[in-house]
């Protein structure tokens, strides 16, 4: 590696440039605001500037690694401690294979007290960019491969054109015969909801439900499906101008793009077609928010959403140590 080359800790004013670097080498697919780039690194209360490396070389921004971490002290979450996620790096294509993007790694995870290469993981995380190796970024499998990681799935975020929908009267029906309905969620609910996520689907729902409040978010952004003041469901919605730029509005900056996640149900009231019924309840407040393009992100079930119009936007390849 040229000796002219300077690694150092990602620094805020560092933004623009790193912004610059990623559009150049990932934009055509990803295209990275500088708001989503501060969200996730300066305004999340888990990074340190030693987590994100920057390397110059002749003057200009030339590579940028992340590697997420944990660092609260919710027990619910206790278990993501001593672990990490890679969030993303990115080389300068011109000066690619030369051993930058793998050094960066290197760099990343001897800086990480209490971390060893066992337990980081590329994607996800606290505050992440991917939920894996995307597909549509041929050369970031083979790399990651060469860091020493294996990969044994796929997920996928789905996408869907809401312009026409109309909310399906059997799932109005099925909703109402069972006594229960889908509604905005309340201020005074925000605890109920976070405790059924607790409850039933573990930290990183409820980690970033959680996190969404805090920020500010809105109590009806969120749909519950709900019998009296029981939640036994419920869903994210997302479109512009909330607090939180989510997931499904990573790559998409249009007035009409937005999207909905997570969504579940209590485990108890499974198979009884209301997951679908949701869902189709969730695209009629996003349709009524002005929402015209959907995304429903980080998904390894395309065939459910399929039912409600979806079809398979990106994939990502999962890894495992």
């Amino acid at each position: 590696m040229h000796q002219d080359r300077a690694f150092s800790p990602y620094d805020g004013a560092d933004a623009p440039a790193v912004v610059d670097l990623w559009n150049r080498t990932l934009g055509e697919h990803y295209p990275l605001r500088e708001e989503l780039l501060r969200q996730n690194l300066d305004r999340n209360p888990n990074f340190r500037p030693t987590d994100a490396v920057t390397v110059r070389g002749g003057g200009r921004l030339l590579g940028f690694g992340v590697l997420g971490r944990y660092r609260g002290d919710d027990p619910l979450c206790r278990g993501w401690l001593n672990r990490a996620w890679l969030a993303a790096v990115v080389v300068e294509p011109a000066v690619q294979r030369q051993g930058i993007g793998a050094y960066i790694y290197g760099r990343l995870v001897a800086h990480a007290d209490g971390i060893s290469p066992s337990t980081v993981v590329p994607g996800g995380g606290t505050h992440r960019f991917f939920p894996g190796a995307p597909s549509d970024l041929p050369a970031a499998q083979p790399f990651l491969e060469s860091l020493g990681f294996r990969f044994g799935g796929k997920v996928h975020d789905v996408r869907a054109d809401l312009a026409s929908f109309r909310l399906p009267a059997k799932s109005q029906r099925l909703v109402g015969a069972r006594a229960l309905e889908v509604r905005p969620c309340s201020e005074h609910e925000v605890g109920n909801l976070l405790n059924f996520l607790a409850c039933e689907f573990g930290c990183g729902w409820w980690y970033h439900a959680d996190r969404f409040f805090r920020a500010g978010g809105a109590a009806a952004d969120w749909l519950l499906l709900a019998r009296g003041g029981e939640v036994l469901g419920m869903a994210r919605l997302h479109h512009p101008g909330q607090a939180i730029i989510g997931a499904p509005r990573f790559w998409r900056h249009g007035p009409g793009a937005g999207g909905l996640g997570p969504i579940g149900i209590a485990k108890s009231w499974r198979g009884l077609g209301l997951g679908l019924a949701l869902l189709h309840h969730t695209l009629a407040g996003l349709r009524d928010r002005g929402v015209t393009d959907a995304v429903a992100d980080w998904t390894d079930l395309p065939a459910f959403y399929a039912k409600a119009g979806f079809a398979s936007w990106k994939q990502y390849a999962v890894a495992v140590r």
